[in-house]
C-alpha cells in the first residue's frame, strides 16, 4: 500500500528482518528506508520514590512481551497477526452469504473476542455484529472494524 514495502510479523520488532536489516522501503524498489530502527518502551513510574523506570519492549525475548491477549492462566496468548483490508471487508458484507465466497484469514480469525474462562478480556479486535447477538461469527456477516484501507491487528 502506498508504495511501500515493509514486513511485520507477530514476535518481532516491527518493520525488520529476521536478519536485523531495516525493512521499511518507501518508496518501494528503490532501497531507501525510511525507518531504520524501532522499537516500543515502556515507562512506569513509582510514587514512593518518585522515580521513572524506562525500559525496552523486547517481542521476541521470552522474558519480556509478546503480542495477543494477556490471560490470568499463561500470561500471554500464543502469537498472532490478523491482517485485513478494506476492499475485504466490502466483499465480505456483500458476499459472506454466498455459497462461492472464499472468506480472507483475516476476517475469518479476527481476534474479536477472548476467552474468559481462562481470564482473557472479552472485548478485543473491533467487529460490527450485525446480528447483534453478542458473538463474533463472520459466517453470519460481522465483520472487522478498521481504519485506513489496511489494517495489521
Amino acid at each position: 500500500m502506498n508504495n511501500i514495502r515493509t514486513l511485520v510479523e507477530a514476535g518481532m520488532p516491527p518493520f525488520t528482518k529476521r536478519d536485523g536489516i531495516a525493512n521499511f522501503e518507501t518508496p518501494k524498489d528503490f532501497s531507501i528506508h525510511a525507518i531504520h530502527n524501532f522499537n516500543f518502551i515502556t515507562a512506569v513510574k513509582n510514587p514512593k520514590y518518585n522515580r521513572w523506570f524506562i525500559r525496552p519492549i523486547i517481542p521476541y525475548a521470552a522474558f519480556n512481551f509478546n503480542p495477543g491477549p494477556i490471560n490470568s492462566s499463561l500470561g500471554s496468548n500464543q502469537l498472532f497477526m490478523a491482517k485485513v483490508s478494506q476492499a475485504d471487508i466490502e466483499k465480505h458484507k456483500t458476499s459472506f452469504n454466498s455459497n462461492s465466497y472464499n472468506m480472507p484469514e483475516g476476517i475469518k480469525n479476527w481476534p474479536a473476542t477472548g476467552d474468559s474462562t481462562v481470564g482473557m478480556a472479552t472485548d478485543l479486535a473491533p467487529f460490527v455484529d450485525v446480528n447483534q447477538n453478542g458473538c463474533y461469527d463472520p459466517e453470519n456477516g460481522d465483520y472487522p472494524i478498521i481504519k485506513g484501507e489496511e489494517a495489521l491487528y
